[in-house]
């Protein structure tokens, strides 16, 4: 069913929707992003470890 308030645009707003769907573009953004959040938390995870040993205390045996 066309929306016909949008008149010449159905047609190539229809063809972009499908293009979008059969492409799984939405699937490949999903994919990109979740590689992107995971990426950074292991970062964080890494860092905190850095400032976690970098600011232990060391006891007397262990200083050079």
């Amino acid at each position: 069913m066309a929306i016909s308030l949008l008149g010449p645009l159905n047609k190539i707003i229809n063809e972009t929707t499908s293009q979008i769907i059969s492409s799984k573009l939405t699937e490949s953004v999903a994919g990109v992003i979740t590689t992107v959040v995971s990426s950074s938390f292991t970062i964080v995870d890494d860092t905190l470890e850095s400032i976690k040993e970098a600011t232990k205390e060391t006891t007397e045996e262990e200083q050079p």
